[in-house]
């Protein structure tokens, strides 16, 4: 008897129909009936009366049901106590690895969720040395030798030359206002019908770096009076204040929101081609060092990345 015939068994008797169990098995209803049939030849007895309204289990199925639940809990508590060895061997193992990891992140990556991520890296690996280097979404040309990368990109630019770039999350550009201002009051907005209010975006050395000043460009709406912060703080100042409104991506508007939900509002925008993708960005994976293939690894587990 196998595992596969236990649950069938335990299914039939839960659901009271063939087809039912069939169904939340992701079988289909010959394949259960036929292994129910080989189940009844095997004990020499009848476990289920059939008739219109599905089926019943008799005296002998009860005892086949009360066994199968013992044998089911038996071969689950096993592969729990193999997955905690597992766990607990891996962990060990983490312990041990040493090295130097550094990092390049945009700020808006980073605060978005990267920071969150990081934290739970770094416990996983405890003897990793993390070096991460908030910078725009395009660092200067001296950052570049770095291995890894995890910076905003555009549809476009999901590709390039001598680079693996691999999407982890996808995201959108939207505004976020302060609770108390008028603007509160749209459902959504366009950028050109906000272009000449007074706008607050974060850079960390040049407009031009900064992948938000890049959709705006393509939109052909100017940023020339819009005011650029170096840091979430004083990204969080100026709309709180209620004279600026703040461009920045749903995954971080979110994130503010989350915390400061008596503050802060986000009003979707509703132009196209608005989206942006937060990716690992590396040279070939043959030149990682230990370290970095750690770190690659755990994101690629992370975010579901499938080779």
């Amino acid at each position: 008897m196998q595992l596969e015939s236990l649950n069938i068994l335990l299914a039939v008797r839960q659901y009271g129909s063939i087809r039912k169990a069939a169904d939340h098995l992701n079988m289909s209803y010959q394949n259960v009936s036929r292994i129910l049939i080989q189940l009844e030849e095997e004990f020499g007895r009848q476990l289920f009366v059939r008739n219109s309204k599905g089926v019943t289990s008799t005296a002998d199925g009860e005892r086949a049901l009360d066994a199968a639940r013992q044998m089911v809990a038996i071969y689950d508590a096993l592969m729990e106590d193999f997955d905690a060895s597992s766990s607990r061997e891996r962990a060990e193992a983490n312990r041990k690895i040493s090295g130097k990891l550094e990092l390049v992140s945009s700020t808006i990556t980073s605060n978005g969720f990267f920071n969150d991520f990081l934290v739970d890296f770094s416990l996983q690996y405890p003897r990793i040395q993390v070096s991460l280097n908030e910078r725009d979404a395009y660092p200067a040309a001296d950052e570049r030798h770095l291995h890894l990368n995890i910076l905003p990109r555009l549809a476009t630019e999901l590709s390039a030359p001598g680079k693996i770039v691999q999407p982890l999350l996808e995201d959108r550009l939207t505004l976020l206002v302060c609770k108390d201002s008028p603007l509160n009051n749209k459902k959504t907005t366009a950028l050109k019908e906000i272009a000449h209010l007074p706008m607050v975006m974060i850079y960390k050395q040049a407009r031009e770096d900064s992948i938000i000043t890049r959709l705006l460009d393509a939109h052909h709406v100017s940023s020339d009076d819009a005011i650029y912060v170096n840091s979430i703080t004083a990204f969080q100042k100026y709309v709180a204040r209620g004279n600026y409104v703040g461009l920045a991506t749903e995954i971080l508007a979110a994130k503010l929101i989350s915390s400061n939900n008596k503050t802060f509002a986000q009003i979707p925008l509703r132009d196209k081609d608005l989206d942006i993708y937060h990716c690992l960005i590396m040279d070939s994976s043959e030149t990682l060092t230990p370290a970095e293939q750690c770190f690659v690894d755990a994101i690629k587990e992370n975010f579901h990345i499938r080779e």
